[in-house]
Order: C-alpha cells, then structure tokens, then sequence
C-alpha cells in the first residue's frame, strides 16, 4: 500500500492527549485495564496559556502512558475546571471518536475495565460475522469510547 507525499516530512506519531476528572483513577483504567505502562508526569502552569489557548491561570498536571508505539497523555485541570460534556460523547460528532485495541476476548476485557472505573456500553456488543470478529465499546472513567475489536489475527485494517 502506497503512502501519501507529505509536503512537509512528520518524524513520527507523537501521542494522545485525553482530558480527565482524575489521573490516578484514568491510570488504573489505561495501565491495569489495558496494559499500559506509567510515564513522566508533568506539572504545567501559566507557561503554556498561550500554547493551549486558556486565558487567566492555567495550572494542570499530564501522565504520559505507553503501550508499544502508542502514548497517551492524560491532563488533570485544576485550574481552570475542565467544561462539562455528554456522556457519552456523540460518535458523528466531529472530532476524536474513540480509541481501539485489539484483544483475545472482549467480555473478559471489558469486565476487566468495568472493574477499573469504565462502563460497558452493552447496546454495542457485535459479532462480524464477516471477518470473523467481535466488538464492543466501553466508556474510560470520564467517557471516552474505547472500542475491543477481537479478530483472527490475520484480519488487518491498518
């Protein structure tokens, strides 16, 4: 498969970045859920107004995570507090949509994420039969979709 020409050349990806009520409880979701490993935390203040676009004091604190070549970068805002949103998030709202990883057993994942905070959103449990696949999603502590695909590892879409 051939890629496209980029006019400028990207190194590489870089990482996610997911705005959430509590790190410490995101991170038991994301590492024991899911299997990342714990990153840097950094503790950010009015240096990065500009950066970010927030006016007035800016003080937040981010937890880097990794698993393989994926990272995610979760920010707890203190000040100021974080807007509220609808959970869950619309998926034809424009923007990100959700995260997905492929596992051996979605129920057993999920279960095992429930337990972590996160909530499965049982309406969306799927069998393809097409590929031979199961899916289903389930909302991260603060409503993010993460979706478990489990296919034959033969079955590629990337």
């Amino acid at each position: 498969m051939q890629g496209y020409d980029a006019v400028v050349s990207v190194q590489k990806f870089s990482h996610i970045g997911i705005c959430v009520t509590s790190i410490e409880r995101s991170k038991a979701f994301y590492c024991q859920g899911l299997g990342f490993s714990e990153g840097a935390l950094v503790k950010v203040n009015n240096e990065h107004q500009a950066l970010l676009g927030i006016p007035g004091d800016l003080t937040f604190h981010s937890r880097f995570l990794r698993l393989g070549d994926v990272v995610i970068e979760l920010i707890e805002f203190f000040s100021p507090k974080p807007l509220e949103s609808v959970t869950p998030r619309p998926i034809n709202q424009f923007g990100l949509t959700h995260l997905s990883f492929r596992v051996r057993d979605v129920d057993a994942v999920a279960a095992a994420l429930e337990s972590y905070g996160g909530k499965i959103i049982h309406s969306t449990r799927t069998h393809e039969a097409q590929y031979g696949g199961e899916i289903i999603f389930v909302l991260d502590p603060d409503g993010t979709r993460v979706e478990l695909m489990s296919y034959p590892d033969e079955v590629q879409f990337a």
